[in-house]
């Protein structure tokens, strides 16, 4: 099915005027340039790992004039999950429709198949339906790049051969920009929406249900030739598609490699989520996590995280400190921007087929390493867990540094209202004294206040200095430890 309305397509015109103002007439594209062009990206895209799901086109692109543009019909498309010889999906047959606008961009109307087949080897797992679906956007071929794409999938049902749907979602939605700033720079962005999302285990029993999955994100002042290169195959430059100006060298080694991008961002949120497990079900009413990083075209650069989960409903036996209720909101802040820029390269290069999970291993010891080295620091604005009537909320400043006798300078001011709550939940629990006891040392340690709203709480004041004095309220922790030792 082709989305073929006029108002599917406005936004790619409107796009295509503003790249075309005040410039000189595109030359139109050959059947030849539209092919190599549509085959080097179709190849740069499914090339990047993300996720457990790498892809590969099993073949070259076909192309053939079509009207006053051109019908491109894809090789069959495998996506494959986890190991590259794992279980994958064949994705066959796949058309392009490009018919030309203004400054020289085509209109993309795709026609996908109604179902896929997933396989393991030659066994055939499940079945794939897709009720239907409408996928359009623009492409640019003097950049090789789809500047914008917007994809439907309504009713996607899986299930075992033989068996009825197990999976089932009710609509996805994902939307691509690429909008130029300046000569090979752009401004990024996806977002991606899952609706009514349903998994059954093989006795009919719900295993997991979500109202809404949303993930939005994107990237300021990409430069497209750089970020090509960091992503290539390890040779480190593109096949030769015969598609524009080829970019040969690979992204220069630091310290001349320019800033790939500005700033990035990404926020996931979920709504209504009910999953089963061995334990009992958990429930999240809602939940938010907020990713960005700035700065990577200056000296310094920070990292941010903030995640929101409420409504919860997690399994009882996981205790009285169970929370209903979670914030996080941290900053790395001070980063030297050419350290994390070697930390993201070896990321993004690293996740390969084999998965991201040491590339994402090393990531994390590379910028522990930055941090201690530089005088960075994380700014912890809040992290809050509230239960049936307590609530413990932890704010302060950490400083990770490889001069410190426990590597680490730091300052936490915390906060428990409601403790008496927990330490009545904790006695009526004869099973766990382990908990009841560090309850009980908890109200011994801290200093009676009053929070904001006036209910009564206690504060600790936590301290970790240079010589690796360990200081609780003023009290030194470590103290005992050091009188009994001979």
């Amino acid at each position: 099915m082709r989305c073929r309305s006029i108002t599917a397509i406005l936004p790619a015109i409107a796009l295509a005027a503003g790249l075309a103002a005040g410039s000189a007439p595109a030359r139109a594209a050959t059947g030849e340039e539209i092919r190599a062009g549509l085959q080097g990206w179709f190849t740069d895209t499914l090339g990047q790992s993300k996720a457990g799901l790498s892809g590969a086109l099993l073949g070259e692109v076909a192309v053939t004039e079509s009207g006053a543009g051109f019908l491109a019909v894809l090789p069959p498309i495998r996506l494959a999950l986890g190991s590259p010889g794992g279980p994958a999906v064949v994705v066959d047959p796949v058309t392009v429709d490009l018919q030309p606008l203004l400054g020289g961009a085509y209109a993309a109307n795709w026609t996908l198949p109604d179902a896929v087949i997933l396989r393991d080897g030659d066994d055939e797992i499940a079945t794939i339906a897709i009720g239907r679906h409408s996928v359009h956007g623009l492409y640019a071929p003097d950049l090789g790049l789809m500047l914008s794409t917007d994809l439907e999938l309504h009713d996607v049902r899986a299930a075992a051969r033989g068996q009825p749907p197990h999976i089932a979602l009710d609509l996805l939605q994902v939307a691509t920009r690429y909008d130029p700033v300046s000569a090979g720079v752009f401004d990024q962005s996806t977002d991606l929406r899952l609706s009514g999302l349903t998994a059954l285990r093989p006795d009919g029993s719900e295993m997991l249900r979500v109202a809404a999955i949303a993930l939005s994100g994107g990237a300021r002042g990409v430069r497209l030739a750089d970020w090509r290169a960091l992503v290539r195959p390890a040779a480190g430059h593109r096949p030769k598609t015969g598609a524009g100006p080829q970019e040969e060298a690979i992204v220069p080694p630091h310290p001349d490699r320019p800033a790939l991008l500005s700033s990035a961002a990404g926020r996931h949120s979920i709504r209504d989520a009910r999953f089963g497990l061995a334990q009992g079900d958990l429930a999240i009413g809602d939940g938010m996590l907020d990713l960005s990083v700035r700065g990577l075209d200056s000296g310094e650069s920070s990292l941010a995280v903030a995640m929101r989960l409420t409504g919860l409903d997690l399994p009882a036996a996981m205790g009285p400190l169970t929370p209903r209720e979670m914030t996080v909101d941290l900053v790395l802040a001070g980063l030297p921007t050419e350290r994390l820029l070697d930390s993201l390269a070896a990321l993004v290069s690293g996740a390969g087929p084999a998965g991201t999970g040491p590339a994402l291993a090393m990531f994390g010891l590379h910028l522990q390493d930055a941090m201690m080295s530089s005088g960075a620091r994380i700014e912890i604005n809040e992290v809050l867990l509230a239960g049936d009537g307590a609530r413990l909320r932890i704010a302060g400043t950490a400083k990770p540094t490889y001069t410190a006798a426990l590597g680490v300078v730091a300052r936490l001011d915390m906060s428990i209202s409601g403790l008496a709550t927990l330490l009545a939940a904790a006695r009526a629990a004869p099973d766990d004294p382990e908990t009841l006891a560090q309850l009980s040392a908890l109200r011994a340690a801290g200093t009676a206040g009053t929070g904001p709203d006036g209910a009564p709480l206690l504060r600790y004041a936590l301290e970790i200095d240079q010589q690796g004095q360990i200081l609780l309220n003023g009290d030194n922790l470590l103290s005992p430890m050091a009188t009994a030792a001979p």
